[in-house]
């Protein structure tokens, strides 16, 4: 999410001026009918960046998953990712992990 902000944005705004002034007026006139009235420009908690990262990011790295968990449970949580991470690229993609939740076939004989 801070990487979408710290390149991405400032490049659109910038190719875009016009359209961002356009959704910038959009947004104010919005936000003056809320109550309170305003665009809250604080930072955001780390737990909403956290899930707006993997939502919008759509990507779950090893630190993010580890979530900075130490001890004798760290090696199979890595191994675990190392399973789930299919192209072995270092990220979960959302694809990789809605493969991994659906059943390998049915395993039941009849």
């Amino acid at each position: 999410m801070r990487l979408l902000r710290q390149l991405f944005l400032p490049c659109l705004l910038a190719q875009q001026p016009e359209l961002a002034k356009r959704l910038r007026t959009k947004l104010e006139a919005w936000a003056a009918e809320l109550q309170p009235p305003g665009i809250n420009l604080r930072p955001i908690a780390k737990t909403w960046e956290e899930y707006y990262d993997f939502y919008l990011d759509g990507k779950v790295t090893l630190a993010e998953f580890l979530n900075g968990r130490t001890g004798p449970a760290v090696p199979a949580l890595e191994q675990r990712f190392k399973n789930y991470d299919v192209d072995g690229d270092g990220v979960w993609t959302r694809s990789e992990l809605q493969s991994a939740s659906k059943p390998k076939g049915n395993s039941r004989k009849v």
